[in-house]
Parts: C-alpha cells; structure tokens; sequence
C-alpha cells in the first residue's frame, strides 16, 4: 500500500485533500500539521480522517536547545545539498520585516534549525512515504523539508498556481515549475495576433482576482471586533514556538489596531505621491512591486530580497530616455505597506517615478515598452502586449521567447538593451499557453482559502479558533466539486507513477 504524507498548514485544505482522497482510494496516509493549538486540538478529536500518524510541527520544533549541534547542522547541509543561512536569512520572522515582537539571535536560529532538522528526519526515517503533498512552501522549514524529500527521491505533489492563468493551478514536482507534458499534440489555442491574445488574458484576469481578495480579505470591521474579544479571551497561545516569541495578546492587538492606522495614512501618502496616468511619458520601463514579506518570491530569489536596491539596480542600468515606472502590490494593504522612507528614496531616484496602486495592469502594459520582473507574472502578462520583459529570479514561464532572464547583475544593462529591440511575435506563447493549459485544472485556490477565512477564521483575522467536525464536515459538503476535483487530479499523479 502506498504511503502519502501530507503537509497540512493552518488553513486546512490539506486536511480537506487527505480526506476526499482516502475516500476515493485506500492509502496509509501520515500527516505533518503546522497548526494553532487549537487545530491541533482538533486534529487530535476529530473522527472524520484517520490518520496512521500525525506529527505536530510546532511541538517538536519549538523545543529549547542550550546551544546548537553545529557539527550536526553540517551534517544536514552536505547530506541534503541544501544551504541553512540561506533559508534562515530570508525568513520573515527572523527578518527585520517582522521583528516587532523578538529579534533573533545566531543560537536561537540555530537552535530552530537543529529542531526542525531531527524532526523531519525523524518523521522520514519512521514514515518511509512514497509521497509528499505539499502546496507550495511559503516559509523556511516547509521549503527545506521539500529540498530534503527531494534529495531522497521521494515522489513530491506540490501544488502551485498556473502562471497567467487565473484560478488554474499546476501538480508538480519541482518549486514553482511547469510540469513536462509527454503528448506531443498540444494545439489547444493557435493565436496570430495580440487582439486574441490580450482578449484570452481577460477572460483568465488575474489582476481581478487579486482585487477580489483585497475586498474581502481582513476587511470585515464586524469580524475584525469579534476577533479582538475572541483572542483575549481565549488561552490558547503556543508560547515555545518560535513565531510566538517576545509577544502577548496585548500587545499583538495594539500591533494590529497600529497596523490598521498606519496602513491608511502610508496609503494615502503612497497615492499622494504617484503618478495617476503615463500620458506626459513616450519611454517607459515597468517594475512591479512583490509583497513582502512573501514566501514565494524570497525562496525563487533569496539574493534579490532589498527591492529597493533592485530598484537602483534597474535605473542605471535604462537607457538615458527612458523612466522607470514603479508600483506598489495591491496585496501590501495587509502587510501595512511599506515604511514612507522606502517610497520617499524611490522618489528622489531622477528616472524613476512611482504609478497609482489603482492603475490597471492593462493600462500600464499598453504604455510601457519593457517589463522588469524579480519573479512576479507581470513579466509573462507583457507578452500578451507584444512587450519584452527580464526577469531576474526563477520563473515558470522563463523559456517564453520574449522573456530574457538576468543570470549576473552586471548583466543587466545589456540585456535591458537587447530585450527592448526584441520584437515579439503572438505565436510564440501558444506553445507556453497549451502546454500550462494541458497540464493544469480548474481550481481556485486563493477563492478556496478565502471562503474558509470567512468561513471559520473571523474574515483571516484570527486563525487559532476552534473548528467542530460537524462544521468542517458541511464546509466540504458545501465545496464538494471544487475539493472532490482537487483530489481526482492528485489521485491521477499518484496512479502514474
């Protein structure tokens, strides 16, 4: 019988997955959750899924070391090909992103390393699974158990979105890749010009569906009180792990009301300070914003996290006619955005100038004439426009002609150069289109965590809530179709391999 091991974060949709699969087939399936206390609670109750084991991430690695076994963390980057100060470095929470609370010492990172380590070897070494399924890791320790299940050859399902393509998603193997199609025949689409490119683009609106979700997502005034008096009641907090430390709920909420406040006043400086239309402007190059801290585009670019000095990086490296045009994530809302001294040292760069965070994607494609990305998918979006692009960190769409990636810094003003005298022909994203259509389905991912943040978590306000399984139950009875379609296409990965 074929072992599975799940990755179930605190969202639940793992959960979910390990539930209509093991309905549909007989596997021995083992979990390892990253949950709350009180999820953890109900992974240890519920009757719905059984599972052979479950390891609860936050217990194991939260236990205190007095110092760390350096000649074991050694050990683990040589047998695992993998670099820690890599992974650690970019780590939110041992970041300055979100030091507010504690700020981390060598030992004490060290220490969650060692942990995190002797844990999924441990797991591993007792489960022998056949599988990992996994979505794709956002943080540290779910991206590195993934690098040591690949260095062990187990077999990886990980669930990624489809590059431009809106609430589609891909099965991989490999971060952030296209899976290979084998079947030759992949003449879905023949487009011939950028009319029905731009027009299929519509249909597939990304951008709209990251609109969407900023609507809804931690919005909720209402939500937003009831999860204030439900987090100082309740006692739930897992104070040994490691993203709890140096905080308490006092603080936590007066960090959340100061969030709120300065998020409005940056909001309202970012916009007072932007450019509302490209009219006045006949060269343009365009580059977008990533949200940080933000899992995906750190692991796919560890050494370009300093946005701001990719920034300058990008404006000496234009052609003297050209302005570099600049826009803030719709996303960064959640975060806060960002300190007003990031934006005012965008604005006294001479050639670059910051655009409204309200400014379509369409617009700002139709007037630019080159699109500089880190991993963002604006860069694969630009081709719908006939504008090349340069990518700088490792995206799935990299081999569409029109995209030119930047293997040294140095590089840079070449191929700036070289890509805005690309001309780009319409029929070279048909082989990228077919080939992400065959390989992905129907699924909306960010819809799915969405209606579960409602659902159960105050509107994403709080997530350490108590769940029943009656109420679980009818939430997957409720998105039968969306979750059943889910498990089928993992069901058909693991019958293939």
């Amino acid at each position: 019988m074929k072992k599975l091991l799940f990755f179930i974060n605190d969202d639940l949709l793992y959960f979910c997955l390990a539930n209509f699969i093991k309905k549909q087939s007989e596997f021995e399936i083992h979990a390892i959750a990253d949950v709350t206390v009180a999820k953890k609670k109900f992974l240890e109750s519920q009757k719905i899924v059984k599972f052979e084991s479950i390891w609860f991430f936050q217990d194991h690695a939260s236990k205190k070391l007095k110092n760390p076994d350096m000649e074991y963390l050694k050990q683990i980057e040589e047998r695992y090909d993998v670099n820690l100060w890599n992974l650690a470095i970019n780590e939110r929470y041992f970041s300055k992103d979100v030091d507010f609370f504690h700020k981390f010492t060598k030992e004490e990172i060290l220490c969650i390393l060692e942990n995190e380590c002797r844990l999924f070897e441990k797991i591993l070494s007792d489960v022998k699974p056949d599988f990992l399924i996994i979505q794709m890791p956002m943080f540290h320790y779910d991206y590195l158990f993934y690098l040591i299940c690949k260095k062990l050859k187990i077999k990886i399902l990980l669930l990624g979105l489809a590059r431009g393509l809106s609430k589609r998603c891909v099965i991989s193997e490999e971060y952030d890749k296209l899976p290979k199609n084998n079947n030759s025949d992949l003449s879905i689409h023949n487009f011939k010009s950028f009319e029905e490119l731009q027009s299929y683009l519509k249909k597939k609106d990304f951008y709209k569906e990251v609109v969407d979700y900023k609507s809804k997502f931690l919005t909720n005034k209402v939500a937003l009180i009831k999860a204030a008096l439900k987090y100082l009641s309740h006692r739930n907090m897992n104070s040994e792990y490691f993203t709890y430390f140096g905080r308490n709920r006092i603080q936590a909420l007066l960090f959340t009301i100061w969030l709120n406040l300065v998020e409005k006043y940056r909001s309202w400086y970012l916009e007072k300070h932007s450019l509302k239309n490209l009219d006045n402007y006949k060269h343009l190059i365009f580059f977008p914003l990533h949200v940080q801290p933000e899992g995906s585009y750190t692991l796919n670019a560890p050494f370009l996290t300093n946005q701001l000095e990719v920034i300058k990086h990008i404006s000496k490296s234009i052609p003297i006619d050209y302005t570099l045009v600049v826009k803030e994530h719709p996303l960064m809302n959640i975060r806060g955005y960002r300190e007003l001294s990031f934006y005012k040292e965008i604005l006294h760069i001479p050639n670059v100038r910051l655009i409204s965070i309200n400014m379509p994607s369409d617009e700002i494609l139709e007037k630019v004439d080159l699109v500089v990305v880190i991993t963002g998918t604006a860069g694969l979006e630009a081709a719908f426009y006939g504008k090349p692009s340069v990518v700088l960190g490792n995206v799935m769409y990299e081999d569409v002609p029109s995209v030119a990636k930047v293997e040294n810094v140095d590089d840079l003003s070449k191929v700036i150069k070289n890509s805005l005298n690309k001309k780009i022909n319409p029929k070279d994203l048909n082989e990228y289109i077919n080939n992400t259509e065959k390989n992905s389905f129907d699924f909306d991912f960010a819809g799915v965590q969405l209606s579960f943040s409602i659902e159960f978590f105050y509107g994403g306000f709080l997530t350490d809530v108590n769940i029943t399984d009656e109420k679980l139950s009818k939430y997957m009875d409720d998105n039968y179709e969306s979750l059943s379609g889910l498990a089928s296409e993992h069901l058909k990965k693991i019958n293939s391999k």
